[in-house]
């Protein structure tokens, strides 16, 4: 444990620091890309064409976001503001191709999954740092009535990944950077 704590505390801030520097880059290429229409649709989802594109791109929800998102504005300025401002550098964390081997996973905390816990244990503090080799994750977890509170830094491991992934991490497990996400359940 004490060797995943040393490389987090290297890891970390390289990344951050990526993360960092291609926000600020994102910031002048997203909306010229989007100006000039660098994208395109499959299914209900827009993606960039071009591959260099990649860390501003959004696997997940595509770049201009779900549906939902900001409907009455135009399709250029939802992918700004999707892409730039609300999920900036999304793709960055799937760069990497770093998978979770059940074999490997280490874990010191009180849950093998924290929101799911903190969900049924309304009041209660959850907790994990999960790692994998050099690689690590912390993630906290605290509900009240319908109200999450969570904190996610670093490589998205779960101590349940000691079982196996069975999520959308099965293709990458990602870097998180959020370190205050409140939301209902």
């Amino acid at each position: 444990m004490t060797r995943a704590i040393f490389a987090s505390l290297l890891l970390w801030p390289a990344y951050l620091a990526l993360f960092l520097a291609l926000l600020l880059v994102g910031f002048v290429v997203v909306p010229v890309a989007a100006y000039l229409r660098w994208y395109y649709w499959l299914d209900d989802a827009v993606f960039w064409t071009p591959r260099w594109l990649a860390p501003w791109d959004n696997l997940e929800h595509g770049i201009a976001g779900p549906a939902s998102y900001q409907p009455d504005i135009s399709l250029p300025w939802r992918i700004v503001s999707w892409s730039a401002f609300r999920n900036p550098v999304n793709g960055l964390r799937f760069m990497f191709g770093i998978m979770a081997d059940a074999r490997r996973i280490r874990h010191v905390g009180n849950s093998l999954d924290p929101e799911t816990d903190a969900m049924h244990e309304p009041g209660r503090t959850f907790w994990a740092f999960t790692w994998q080799g050099p690689l690590a994750g912390y993630k906290r977890a605290r509900a009240r009535g319908r109200i999450m509170t969570e904190t996610w830094i670093g490589w998205k491991f779960l101590p349940k990944d000691a079982f196996g992934v069975h999520d959308w991490r099965t293709h990458d497990v990602g870097f998180a950077v959020q370190p205050f996400l409140r939301w209902k359940f």
